[in-house]
């Protein structure tokens, strides 16, 4: 099983301290009880692990070298001027040509919160990287001017 109580206080004190408090809502809490009741299942195994609040750099950032299994992403875009999306790559990753298995939407000023029920397998590593929130930016890998602060909840 895996055990959320093993970054249960890591996780308050990120939401309690180290976001943006002008962004902090309601929301981020209700995610953090959504992922301690999915993460908490029997069904789920492996050793659960944060990564983050790391602001991302620019093009590829690597998580994990190794596969997981991601429950939760918080996207704190709250400095930003400009949308963005928050992907996500099983492989090297290249913004624009890469194929990626999801994107993550995070609007300007503002933190979001998502919770995979499922959770999304990544058979071989963990890399995102954000890209501008337009369709136009999203097709080519246009890079974030800005780039978001992440927080990604996940088993390994």
């Amino acid at each position: 099983m895996a055990n959320f109580a093993l970054i249960g206080t890591l996780l308050e004190g990120i939401l309690s301290s180290q976001l943006n408090a002008a962004r902090h809502v309601q929301d981020v809490w209700e995610w953090y009880n959504a992922l301690y009741r999915i993460m908490s299942q029997n069904r789920f195994a492996g050793t659960a692990t944060v990564f983050g609040p790391k602001q991302l750099a620019a093009g590829t950032n690597v998580v994990e070298t190794v596969p997981v299994s991601l429950f939760g992403v918080l996207i704190d875009n709250s400095q930003a001027a400009e949308d963005a999306f928050l992907a996500i790559a099983n492989a090297a990753a290249t913004p624009g040509t890469t194929d990626t298995q999801g994107y993550f939407y995070a609007p300007r000023a503002a933190m979001s919160c998502y919770v995979i029920a499922g959770p999304r397998v990544q058979t071989t590593k963990l890399e995102v990287f954000s890209v501008l929130g337009t369709e136009a930016g999203l097709e080519a890998g246009t890079a974030s001017t800005t780039q978001p602060t992440v927080v990604l909840v996940y088993t390994k």
